[in-house]
């Protein structure tokens, strides 16, 4: 593994606003530098001012993402609480394919 200054993530109908990156055991984080939708390939591409050093870390993205009906990336399902109500949930598989929906 080395060191890299960028991020690449799956991801379709998705507006990414912010990212940023902290590292394992570090208190320091970084924000994107820059963001790049490819809607081709179906990838968001983060880009960070310094180079991020092997390892684990958390990625933070604020995004808006369309919530579907279909059950493919972000949707929603009805269930009936305890009370009797209808309610929603919102889920995802988190499969490869599924997961670039979001």
């Amino acid at each position: 593994m080395c060191e890299t200054k960028e991020i690449v993530v799956n991801g379709l109908n998705i507006n990414v606003g912010k990212a940023e990156f902290i590292s394992e055991g570090s208190d320091d984080k970084q924000e994107a530098k820059d963001i790049f939708v490819d809607k081709e390939n179906e990838t968001i591409q983060i880009e960070f001012p310094a180079s991020l050093k092997p390892g684990f870390g958390i990625l933070s993205m604020e995004f808006d993402a369309q919530i579907t009906d279909n059950m493919k990336g972000l949707y929603r399902t009805q269930v009936t609480g305890a009370d009797g109500k209808s309610h929603y949930n919102y889920v995802t598989h988190f499969e490869p394919v599924n997961a670039r929906l979001i």
